[in-house]
């Protein structure tokens, strides 16, 4: 199985003080029960974003914790190469379209996110756009 995650989910699960979907999300990552697909341009959004100001001011920012993952991440997310953007369905916020390109691009099976510009989507190609919640449920569905 192939799963892009959204920015905003990994940096909701780095401040989350709380055991979460998102932190079953990320144990079925580390026990390899699906492949976490990202490009560099996400990758790159997401150290960019964790260096922010604004998210530097939560308090359950923890740099060691963050500089963990990341690494962690870096080493066992599989990195695929973007191709040039082509004619794809787009977003309302266009800083989205990077997500909903790589998803068609290889034929993810998850996109999972809280972000509702790509929610109401619900598909793209095969893909499935769902949160982060009904993707534990269909997890567990499957694997029944």
């Amino acid at each position: 199985m192939k799963v892009i995650l959204d920015t905003s989910v990994v940096i909701a699960f780095l401040l989350s003080k709380s055991k979460s979907n998102l932190t079953q999300i990320i144990k079925l990552a580390k026990d390899k029960k699906f492949a976490l697909l990202v490009c560099k341009e996400i990758f790159s959004e997401l150290q960019i974003t964790l260096q922010s100001e604004k998210i530097k001011k939560f308090s359950g920012y923890k740099s060691n914790i963050i500089a963990r993952f990341i690494a962690w991440y870096k080493y066992n997310a599989v990195f695929i190469s973007q191709e040039k953007l082509g004619k794809i369905k787009q977003s309302r916020d266009l800083k989205d379209n990077i997500y909903i390109h790589l998803a068609n691009q290889i034929n993810a099976d998850y996109l999972i996110s809280n972000d509702k510009d790509l929610l109401v989507l619900k598909n793209i190609g095969k893909t499935k756009i769902t949160t982060p919640e009904q993707f534990i449920k269909d997890f567990k569905f499957d694997k029944n």
